[in-house]
């Protein structure tokens, strides 16, 4: 017995020494080699607050090493102590729930989280966005295991869209595809440092020539068109109620409550790709022509014969719907443009099996669902969502987002979500659709105007033409600053602080104003934001509103004098010499090298005006003259400076 085990082990011993091999080469990479660390956040430090921060290049580890384009997330921050008064909701899903085609307010977390904080102002709110283009829920339910640790309180789910040209759907290896339980496994061996090492030197050069003209949609589709009733559809149904409970199943285990939506998408789209006809497409031809004069009754009468030759066609069904549309028959055209969408050969709308699993498992699970789609065909006069509420084929527009995000809101409130006494409110406490009051500024907006532009500039799109909702309203200045953001000649931040400049100039102070509540909603601990939100308030008078700001940079950055400066100035004219003392006194203590001579100027002017209304005349003389040392021909500072003189006379 003892020689059969040592042969045992002799015949285990290579394996057992390659395997040792090459966990003390991953422990080494991870020690020595940290660049090659992919996490999901970074922890980082901004204002004295320590933060979680989504790390924008996570998903890379979920496409081949060799694709071209890489969807991002958004670099969102949520604080890494979580406080008791806070509730954290986490948004999972694709490019409608990133917010496609807009940057920052303008989309599902954002309307969801300012709905909140209006309704519960005394709750800390955080809405983190965890949607991001081309992704599918292999991808969200591998996430699901890591996101249950950040402890939200919450998760919204808004997905479906992408089953088919996501990551491992009918793109898949051969192995994916028949043993769909590989696909995680593949997942965590992408993240082992030594498979990083491997794939970054095999796909180095492959990798660095990127296409002119690739999109993400045309890299994603690979040339895969998809029929209805096809086993490979079949997969992706399958795949897809499995990845829906694993996501529902895994945050309810950890007892998060879920709130998941199906998806909707335009019926008024005209299908990508629909399939020949053989010989009933002279009489499609014909259908259309009619349709396209106006003669729908001949149109549809046309259309039917060729129905009966195909009654899946994508086209057929779509110029049909198009035609009882034009007569009213809304119920008929409803129907046949649903089936023109799930039977586009070209799957970038889910087709409605999608939606229905979604509700099966919602059901099953016993998890709140509401319906977008159902919603979405109720604010139409005819019951079929069309280009009111979307941009394209399947992003909405802003009023698209407000209406999904409110859908959510209101399912919070019903259930209670933050446990306040006030979630029992009406519904008609909700903001309504203004883009002002949902803090959506006109950068956003015409963002979105330029993103569209693009997208449906190239394929799969074909003289399709969107007129733009706000960027011709913005004048040359507010457009180049559009155009440069857009483009990443400057960062985001960079170009909402030069806009918002920009319109307080030019007396636009109500842009501006809703500029800095936006980037605000975003981050609120931005102490400088908070300044300059507090200058804008105190120009326009509303000192109360802008000492609340002021007061709020100070909190937030104790050492930044321009606060400090503000607020004593204020309180001078108020008649708080107390208060403008203690305040300026800290802004002369903040002041660096670095400080601007006007600034200390300033401050030295302010505690010259202290120092002379409190009588203390030797000492406003000092303040005075360290004022015009700082800045030679001060007026204001040599006006004060005689009137002091005059007083001691």
């Amino acid at each position: 017995m003892p020689s059969r085990r040592k042969k045992i082990f002799l015949a285990l011993l290579p394996y057992i020494l390659i395997l040792l091999l090459l966990v003390t080469v991953e422990c080494v990479l991870r020690y020595f080699a940290p660049s090659l660390d992919n996490p999901l956040v970074h922890e980082v430090t901004y204002d004295g607050i320590e933060w979680y921060q989504i790390n924008r290049s996570y998903l890379k580890k979920y496409f081949p090493a060799d694709t071209p384009l890489i969807p991002e997330f958004k670099t969102s921050l949520f604080k890494k102590h979580k406080g008791a008064n806070t509730l954290r909701i986490f948004c999972l899903g694709e490019s409608s729930m990133f917010g496609t085609p807009y940057q920052m307010t303008c989309n599902i977390p954002g309307i969801v989280r300012k709905q909140l904080r209006h309704l519960h102002p005394e709750k800390e709110i955080e809405v983190v966005n965890w949607g991001a283009s081309a992704i599918n829920t292999n991808v969200i339910a591998d996430l699901s295991a890591e996101l249950v640790r950040f402890q939200p309180d919450l998760v919204l789910v808004y997905t479906g869209h992408n089953e088919f040209y996501g990551p491992d759907g009918v793109g898949a290896s051969f192995i994916g595809k028949y043993l769909p339980f590989t696909i995680p496994l593949k997942y965590y061996l992408r993240d082992l440092r030594l498979v990083t090492v491997l794939y970054n030197a095999i796909f180095k050069e492959s990798t660095d020539k990127v296409p002119a003209n690739l999109n993400l949609m045309e890299q994603v589709f690979q040339g895969n068109a998809v029929r209805l009733n096809s086993e490979a559809a079949e997969r992706v149904f399958r795949l897809y109620t499995l990845n829906l409970k694993t996501i529902v199943e895994t945050f309810k285990a950890s007892g998060v409550p879920i709130i998941v939506s199906d998806v909707s998408s335009n019926l008024t789209f005209q299908p990508f790709i629909a399939d020949s006809l053989s010989g009933g497409q002279r009489w499609l031809s014909r259908g259309t022509s009619a349709y396209m004069a106006g003669r729908y009754q001949e149109a549809i009468d046309t259309l039917q014969r060729v129905q009966a030759l195909d009654s899946t066609n994508a086209a057929v069904n779509f110029w049909l719907g198009k035609s009882e549309l034009a007569l009213g028959q809304f119920h008929e055209a409803r129907r046949h443009m649903v089936q023109a969408r799930d039977n586009d050969l070209l799957k970038f709308r889910a087709p409605s099996r999608i939606n229905h699993i979604t509700r099966q498992v919602a059901l099953e699970e016993s998890v709140p669902f509401v319906s977008s789609d159902s919603l979405f065909s109720s604010l139409s006069d005819t019951g079929i969502a069309g280009d009111d509420l979307f941009w394209e084929h399947l992003h909405p527009t802003a009023l698209g987002y407000y209406s999904i995000a409110t859908l959510f809101v209101q399912e919070i409130v019903r259930l209670n979500v933050l446990k306040s006494e006030r979630s029992g409110t009406s519904h008609s406490r909700l903001l309504p659709f203004d883009t002002d009051s949902l803090s959506i500024c006109w950068l956003d907006e015409a963002y979105g105007d330029l993103s569209v532009q693009h997208l449906t500039g190239r394929w799969p799109f074909a003289g399709y033409h969107r007129v733009p909702k706000v960027f011709d309203s913005g004048d040359a200045s507010m457009r180049q600053i559009a155009v440069e953001a857009y483009s990443r000649k400057v960062n985001w931040d960079e170009a909402c602080y030069k806009l918002a400049a920009y319109c307080w100039q030019q007396q636009r102070t109500g842009e501006a104003r809703t500029i800095y509540e936006a980037m605000l909603e975003e981050y609120p601990y931005s102490f400088y934001t908070h300044y300059l939100f507090g200058s804008l308030l105190n120009q326009q008078g509303d000192v109360p509103a802008a000492l609340m700001h002021y007061r709020k940079s100070i909190e937030l950055n104790s050492r930044f004098p321009n606060s400090r400066l503000d607020v004593g100035l204020m309180q001078i004219n108020r008649g708080d010499f107390e208060g403008a003392l203690k305040d300026l006194s800290a802004a002369l203590d903040a002041a660096t090298s670095q400080t601007s001579p006007q600034l200390k100027a300033n401050i030295h002017y302010g505690l010259s005006a202290v120092y002379a209304n409190k009588g203390e005349f030797a000492r406003a003389l000092e303040q005075a003259d360290a004022a015009l040392r700082f800045q030679p021909g001060y007026r204001d500072a040599m006006a004060l400076r005689e009137r002091i003189v005059h007083q001691q006379q």
